[in-house]
């Protein structure tokens, strides 16, 4: 609902994304009388029915002073609450938003160390935190390591920007899709098998309050492509394992200044232990809408209030 002239009744919260894993968050503040922006590049996302305006902008994973200022010419009256990011990529782009309106947020250092996979891997190892061994590529065309190997691009979320790569026609695939990625450095790690692990916390005074543990179903592809066919979400697994994850994965967080707001991280229990594949800045797409029934804690509430400078709690 693009109005000219639009005057929100409160300082609105900025949501980024409205798809069906912010809609629950754009539903949320309506309930509670919290006015929002919702910033989606599709016109007729689902959380327009709920949202007070929806900005029809496109969104990338970076500073964007383009996206700020029309943000703040619609604000002009009241100014923002607060900016959030749930389920979607866009973590850099929201710290530097909630920045530059002087609101609650991650910091953008941290937020594009937690992004960027080589920056991550660097710190991570500068601590000793357990991760895959790595190499880093500037060409794509240099590669030389032995199959089997996981070969990663600098940006980009999810399978789309992993391959496992096992043979020459693996790696021919990889390097003509990964092509697009311009001026992209590669991170080339071992190839580790055991199960891969979800876990999500919202971290809080030093205190990491869990919302998910979950075992991926994941599966590898032709042309060294990776699909998800799903997840079990059990709170009461193996507890031993569980406490070993998360010693692994709140070191790793401390370890890229992660210490207050979202944080996710897929784990990898190897025979050697726990091995961190990734951690991001950011919620998952489906695990903060289950929490509460799952892991009796509010992620969409506990997200909410953080954002908007108040108690999450």
């Amino acid at each position: 609902m693009k109005k000219k002239n639009f005057i929100f009744k409160t300082a609105p919260l900025v949501i980024f994304g409205g798809g069906v894993h912010q809609l629950p968050y754009v539903q949320f503040c309506r309930k509670k009388k919290i006015s929002t922006i919702v910033v989606d590049q599709n016109i007729n996302c689902v959380a327009k029915k709920f949202a007070d305006y929806v900005l029809n902008i496109k969104t990338v994973n970076s500073e964007s002073l383009i996206i700020f200022n029309k943000i703040k010419s619609i604000t002009k009256k009241t100014g923002v609450v607060g900016v959030l990011v749930a389920g979607v990529e866009l973590s850099v782009l929201g710290a530097y938003i909630a920045k530059k309106f002087k609101t609650k947020g991650i910091d953008p250092l941290i937020a594009e160390d937690s992004t960027n996979k080589i920056k991550r891997v660097i710190k991570l190892k500068k601590n000793k935190i357990p991760i895959p061994r790595f190499k880093i590529i500037k060409k794509i065309e240099s590669i030389k390591s032995k199959f089997p190997f996981v070969l990663k691009t600098e940006y980009g979320s999810g399978a789309r920007s992993v391959r496992i790569i096992s043979s020459k026609i693996d790696l021919i695939s990889a390097k003509n899709e990964f092509s697009k990625f311009k001026n992209s450095k590669f991170l080339v790690e071992d190839f580790l098998t055991g199960y891969e692990i979800s876990i999500e916390a919202f971290i809080y005074k030093k205190k990491f309050y869990y919302y998910c543990f979950a075992i991926r179903d994941i599966e590898i592809i032709s042309k060294g492509k990776i699909i998800e066919h799903g997840s079990i979400s059990d709170p009461l697994y193996d507890k031993k394992k569980i406490d070993r994850v998360k010693k692994v994965f709140e070191a790793g967080c401390y370890a890229l200044g992660l210490n207050e707001g979202p944080a996710k991280g897929d784990i990898l229990f190897t025979k050697f232990g726990p091995k961190i594949i990734e951690i991001a800045a950011r919620s998952a797409p489906l695990a903060p809408l289950i929490s509460k029934k799952v892991y009796n804690f509010d992620m969409i509430s506990a997200h909410i209030r953080w954002s908007m400078g108040l108690n999450p709690f």
